[in-house]
């Protein structure tokens, strides 16, 4: 696979300082930083009622004011789609804000597999 074509760009002096204190802080290098900053930014554009959040186990698509967008996938299972369950187990969530989390699942399933799949070994006992 071809590597993705380079985009260059030039920042004033604070905001390359500030980039670079908060890439470091999340352990990002200045590229996975700056592809992390812009994936978000078209997902907060795509997904207009998620926010992103940072947690214990890193930054993490979730509902704004409510549950991670793992927690929705999770209890929507595998079908994901809005059932009375999702509704009810989120009855404070808003129908618009919940479809929205199982829509960024669906376009991000490696991201949220990966959070389901280590949340699984966990609950077994295995933390590997």
């Amino acid at each position: 696979m071809p590597l993705p074509r380079p985009l260059c760009t030039r920042l004033p002096g604070e905001l390359e300082a500030e980039l670079e204190e908060r890439f470091a802080a999340l352990e990002w290098s200045p590229s996975e930083g700056l592809r992390n900053v812009v994936r978000e930014w078209l997902a907060a554009h795509r997904f207009r009622e998620l926010e992103f959040r940072d947690t214990a186990f890193g930054r993490r698509a979730a509902v704004r004011g409510g549950p991670e967008v793992w927690e929705v996938a999770q209890v929507a299972g595998d079908e994901r789609e809005i059932g009375e369950r999702v509704e009810s187990h989120f009855s404070w969530v808003g129908r618009d804000a919940l479809v929205d989390a199982l829509a960024y699942a669906a376009a991000f399933p490696a991201e949220i597999g990966r959070i389901l799949e280590r949340n699984r070994r966990l609950a077994g006992g295995d933390a590997s």
